[in-house]
């Protein structure tokens, strides 16, 4: 016992001091991350991870003797050329993380923070992969900007986080924009054999020959109770139609749109002081624990799929800007609240008077009126607020918010 404790020390060492000099040559001479990196970056080593970081990993899941001579290998095999050779480190079938359910992440939305973060630190689940939408320039000087999935990602993942997130532009076997690059996720994630994808707002059409690979299932996390609400904006359409109830659904995808089976619902009550805003930190609050728990007890064989009953489906449409108009002089409350509620984050309803554009950001509500007064105009022609409302905040364009009666004495004549 002695003797192995010793070997294991000195492994260790030899370990750590291996990583010190790896990382300083990653940070100096790299070609990957290095000051040629400008230059050379997939010129020299078209591995990924590159190299260096590949060894970093390798010493990192496997300790300092299983590590050189599959290191030596890679290094002594590294060709310059066109395409980029996906090449993980493997697992070490021995450790604790060997019985982890593996999980490939797709989202590109915030709304995925809290989920990717709870499958992250639930220890019976290994993320393998988080894929979103690619780096895009934004501000004045259009310089590069990661997405907030993968800034959380490298904030979790730490050291491995660069060879476990991937930014594809497509994931079609066949695009002639980037030739090679579904086929090459396509063979990567079929070699690793994940147990999950789990799909929350990620944005791009996933393939069925991706959608086949995981060994239990591929998973949707959908805000809505489907049937109801296919498509992408089924959150804002809740509160636009003025649910009494919406939720989540946790389903396994098919083909078709948002028409797979269900395998769990996490049903939601609304009301008309429920806004976007609102819906989203409910999702937030209850979905990533509801998820861990659903993948858990389907994968144990606690749950079963269920088919959706296509003859009750609905369907959500594009939001477009005509939507954002209201005229309170003549729209019941209930008609604007739902407007507002529905377009809270984005863009915000608006009016027209005297030719003035005027944004409402905020409407206070008497909840033990408001069913009696629901149908009666949103504010009348004395410009007096309905009694169910107990005020607006009311902003003119280049303005800031005023209350209604401010709004009232400095626009009204």
């Amino acid at each position: 016992m002695y003797v192995h404790n010793m070997l294991k020390k000195l492994d260790s060492f030899f370990k750590n001091i291996a990583l010190w000099v790896i990382k300083i040559y990653q940070y100096t001479l790299s070609p990957d991350k290095g000051l040629p990196s400008f230059w050379l970056k997939w010129k020299v080593c078209r591995h990924e991870p590159h190299c260096s970081q590949y060894a970093v990993e390798h010493l990192q899941e496997h300790g300092f003797v299983k590590s050189i001579i599959p290191i030596m290998d890679r290094v002594s095999n590294c060709t310059a050329g066109h395409g980029i050779i996906i090449d993980p480190v493997p697992k070490n079938t021995t450790s604790p993380s060997h019985n982890k359910l593996k999980v490939v992440f797709f989202s590109s939305a915030p709304i995925g923070i809290s989920f990717l973060e709870e499958l992250h630190n639930d220890k019976d689940f290994e993320i393998i992969w988080v894929v979103t939408q690619p780096d895009q320039s934004s501000g004045r000087g259009m310089k590069m900007k990661a997405n907030i999935i993968k800034t959380k990602a490298l904030e979790l993942l730490g050291a491995k986080a660069t060879s476990l997130i991937q930014t594809p532009h497509t994931l079609k076997l066949r695009s002639k924009q980037y030739p090679w690059e579904g086929q090459e996720f396509y063979n990567w994630i079929k070699d690793i054999h994940p147990d999950y994808l789990v799909v929350i707002a990620y944005w791009k059409i996933i393939p069925q020959t991706i959608l086949g690979i995981p060994t239990i299932a591929p998973i949707n996390i959908h805000g809505s109770l489907l049937p109801h609400y296919r498509g992408a904006s089924p959150i804002q359409t809740a509160l636009l139609n003025g649910d009494k109830e919406t939720g989540i659904t946790i389903m396994k995808m098919s083909a078709g749109l948002d028409e797979g089976d269900s395998i769990a619902q996490l049903p939601i009550t609304l009301d008309p002081t429920v806004t976007t805003l609102k819906l989203i930190d409910l999702f937030i609050e209850k979905g990533p624990q509801f998820t861990v728990d659903t993948l858990k007890k389907y994968h144990q064989g606690g749950l079963k799929t269920s088919p959706q009953d296509n003859s009750k489906a609905t369907f959500t449409y594009k939001i477009t800007k005509e939507q954002w108009e209201i005229n309170p002089f003549t729209e019941s409350l209930d008609e604007v609240v739902r407007k507002y509620n529905a377009y809270y984050l984005r863009p915000k309803i608006y009016f027209y008077h005297n030719n003035k554009r005027f944004i409402i950001e905020e409407i206070t509500l008497d909840l033990k009126k408001y069913k009696d007064h629901k149908d009666e105009v949103s504010v009348d022609k004395k410009y007096n607020l309905n009694p169910a409302a107990q005020d607006m905040m009311i902003k003119a364009e280049w303005k800031k918010s005023i209350h209604r009666e401010e709004w009232k004495k400095g626009y009204v004549k």
